[in-house]
């Protein structure tokens, strides 16, 4: 009967934690940096969703991001309801460099490099 008992109990853990993970994913800002560490200028910035398949528009506007410079993002949960994972374009002398799979549920800055020739990122 213990057993059963504990079984019973680990499923509604599960259960809780679960619902928690959907509460988070409703409440957590997705607001966050991103730092230009490329040795060029950042001219366009593209965040969206990982579940769509369109950029949305370019966050810097008419604006550009200059090497060593960063920019704070602030996105308002009642957009993104329940969407942790989203994607990022950026466009460095004409050339796109995307990264997906972001959690900007639990990262705060998005570091974007210059490596062997290649855009590269850190997310902490």
């Amino acid at each position: 009967m213990q057993r059963r008992t504990f079984g019973l109990l680990g499923l509604l853990g599960l259960a809780f934690v679960a619902t928690s993970s959907v509460a988070d994913a409703q409440r957590v800002d997705r607001n966050f940096t991103v730092v230009n560490h490329t040795g060029s200028t950042i001219s366009h910035l593209f965040v969206s969703p990982t579940s769509v398949t369109t950029w949305g528009p370019d966050q810097l506007g008419t604006n550009v991001l200059p090497n060593g410079g960063s920019l704070s993002l602030q996105f308002r949960p009642r957009n993104y309801r329940g969407q942790c994972v989203f994607d990022i374009k950026v466009r460095i002398d004409g050339h796109d460099s995307a990264v997906s799979g972001i959690n900007l549920c639990t990262i705060n800055t998005v570091t974007f490099t210059a490596e062997d020739g290649h855009v590269a990122y850190t997310a902490e």
